[in-house]
């Protein structure tokens, strides 16, 4: 946590005094999965640093755009003096409408529309992707078969991800021969995806999949079809069940961000921007790149007890 808190130890100086416990209006961009879990985490640590407190509340899945919109038009009601949005539709009037009124917007996990006046704080998901697109081809080498297991056109940092990786695999040389949207109930998903591996069975060497509930829907599947021995799987985000799946290598690698990092930086941005109005920006929050390998390594190890604190890698 001291990195995360250096970078912003000036503004917690001045800035804690001034906020009398005022309200920061958070909306995720799911409920229940442990990437948004941790993303509250490091935003309550910020604002209770800097004497804000938090509205949190999300819609129950990333594809409910209605929902969410509903919660996010409450921001006004709360009294809150600033609102954190993953969003799940194009929000360009509501930035607008709460810029005029002195309410700064800021972005987490991903950027939609056009609207240029929210900060953006998130991983850099195109590299991410990009870097999986390429480890896939080291493993597989030219030619691979390569299935891409997306979550749901028009979220854009999946979208990213996905583009980053198809980039970086048919550049390499490997074949891409299918890439769905399998949607993010991981039960639906889990459905597609024992029919694509079966569909091709024999036929696919690697498999991509851009978040934690399509990953967590390919695990299920191989897990059924115990297709996985000469497969290269690299999932994106992480939870028990995938870290469990890494160690025991059904996954070759896990793209993992940094939530409680996200969290964190998004409040400092949103306090930073309640006082000076106009600071706008993208901060990249990083990524880590696990794989069976590296998880024994010092900065690993901490940068996961940092980001997932409740995670037990039982294969250490």
């Amino acid at each position: 946590m001291n990195i995360v808190v250096g970078l912003f130890l000036g503004l917690t100086q001045v800035l804690a005094s001034t906020s009398n416990t005022q309200c920061i209006q958070i909306v995720p961009g799911g409920a229940v999965e442990i990437f948004w879990m941790q993303v509250k985490r490091g935003a309550e640590d910020a604002s209770n640093e800097l004497g804000y407190s938090i509205y949190y509340r999300g819609a129950k899945t990333t594809s409910d755009g209605k929902e969410q919109k509903r919660i996010v038009s409450i921001v006004e009601r709360n009294g809150c003096k600033a609102l954190i949005l993953a969003p799940s539709a194009n929000y360009d009037d509501e930035v607008e409408k709460l810029d005029r009124k002195g309410i700064p917007v800021v972005f987490i996990d991903r950027r939609t529309g056009s609207t240029r006046l929210a900060s953006l704080v998130a991983t850099d998901n195109y590299s991410a992707g990009y870097k999986a697109g390429l480890y896939m081809a080291e493993k597989l080498g030219r030619g691979g078969r390569v299935v891409v297991l997306r979550l749901k056109k028009g979220v854009s940092s999946t979208d990213l991800r996905e583009e980053g990786f198809i980039d970086a695999a048919t550049a390499s040389g490997l074949v891409i021969i299918d890439s769905p949207y399998i949607g993010d109930s991981v039960a639906e998903g889990r459905k597609i995806a024992v029919s694509i591996l079966s569909n091709y069975s024999g036929k696919i060497d690697g498999v991509f999949s851009s978040n934690e509930t399509t990953s967590s829907s390919l695990l299920l599947a191989l897990e059924k079809l115990k297709a996985q021995d000469k497969m290269v799987n690299i999932g994106f985000d992480i939870s028990q069940r995938l870290l469990d799946g890494l160690n025991k290598k059904v996954f070759t690698a896990l793209v993992v961000q940094r939530p409680y990092r996200i969290g964190y930086i998004s409040v400092t941005t949103a306090v930073a921007n309640i006082v000076d109005r106009g600071s706008v920006e993208f901060i990249d929050t990083g990524h880590i790149f696990l794989t069976p390998y590296n998880i024994k390594e010092k900065h690993i190890k901490e940068e996961l007890e940092l980001n997932y604190p409740l995670l037990k890698n039982n294969g250490l």
